[in-house]
């Protein structure tokens, strides 16, 4: 026998060994997570995810951040957004700045694909003096603290499918909706905040109507906005000014979506997945519990539980 069919028959062995070992512990996995209770699976999840600054939502099955996590303290400049095709992050945006209290405010929400996620955001920053807008492109804004917190509302839909709806006092309110592919001219999202005063909200809404976004409709009534923003590529996104990039990138989004779904096809709901991930093969969870853009960028939401 020649050294190369020795080669090939101990290379074959190897392989076949490796593949019942593998199939060995896929199948204790499987049956340890079919035996875990719902309410140890998000326990267990929210314990992974909670130092990435996330927390699992099981009624609506989406990720968000938590509130005081610690990326809170990175807040927020447009150049986050410039960057984010690189980090496979392909979306809308709709920033609104406007003046109110001696402070130049913003308002921005999201819509879009974070890698294998597909979500939405809003949030809320300032600054601690007024700035005029040539610069508000660089300026680096900060969350807001917990007693300025408006109370706001995300509820978003795909080709009219309801995906999610969450509400809550936060600074930076998300939804991410695990293993879905979507294209951000597919979404529609319907936000509403309330302000903390009623000229706040009128500062907000006047900046708001002379912007005139492009695919929106705006219903006011007292402290709280309500906008309505349907398919369209804002000239702020990174969509707009960035096609070939984002379209490289929602390529890719699209294949490692498809690998997610393979690799954990023995399950359909995301608990399981994520658990099978993380007891098969742990970097690829991780992978998967970083839908924001730059990981030290990343802001944070209050677990309900």
């Amino acid at each position: 026998m020649s050294l190369s069919a020795v080669f090939s028959t101990v290379l074959f062995f190897l392989c076949l060994v490796f593949y019942f070992i593998f199939h060995r512990k896929k199948t204790v996995i499987i049956k340890k997570i079919r035996l875990l209770s719902g309410c140890g699976k998000e326990l267990l999840i929210n314990e992974l995810i909670q130092p990435a600054g996330f927390c699992y939502d099981p009624e609506e099955n989406i990720f968000t951040s938590t509130q005081n996590a610690w990326q809170r303290d990175f807040g927020y400049t447009a150049l986050y957004d410039e960057a984010a095709p690189l980090t496979q992050m392909v979306f809308d945006c709709l920033p609104v700045y406007f003046d109110y209290d001696g402070k130049t405010w913003l308002v921005e929400l999201w819509k879009g694909q974070y890698g294998i996620n597909t979500g939405a955001e809003m949030g809320i920053y300032q600054t601690d003096t007024v700035i005029p807008p040539q610069k508000h492109q660089s300026t680096l804004f900060h969350s807001i603290p917990d007693e300025e917190l408006p109370l706001m509302q995300l509820e978003l839909i795909k080709n009219r499918k309801p995906l999610f709806r969450i509400t809550e006092r936060h600074w930076w309110l998300t939804g991410f909706r695990m293993g879905m592919f979507s294209d951000p001219r597919e979404l529609s999202l319907k936000a509403s905040i309330t302000f903390s005063a009623y000229e706040m909200a009128e500062a907000f809404l006047e900046a708001l109507e002379h912007r005139n976004p492009c695919g929106c409709e705006l219903v006011s009534c007292g402290q709280t906005i309500t906008l309505f923003w349907y398919s369209c590529f804002p000239e702020d996104s990174p969509c707009f000014r960035q096609p070939f990039r984002c379209h490289i990138s929602q390529e890719k989004n699209r294949l490692f979506v498809k690998l997610y779904h393979f690799f954990t096809r023995p399950f359909e709901r995301t608990a399981d997945q994520l658990l099978f991930l993380w007891y098969l093969l742990p970097p690829a969870f991780h992978r998967m519990i970083q839908p924001r853009k730059k990981k030290c960028y990343r802001k944070c939401r209050k677990c309900k539980n």
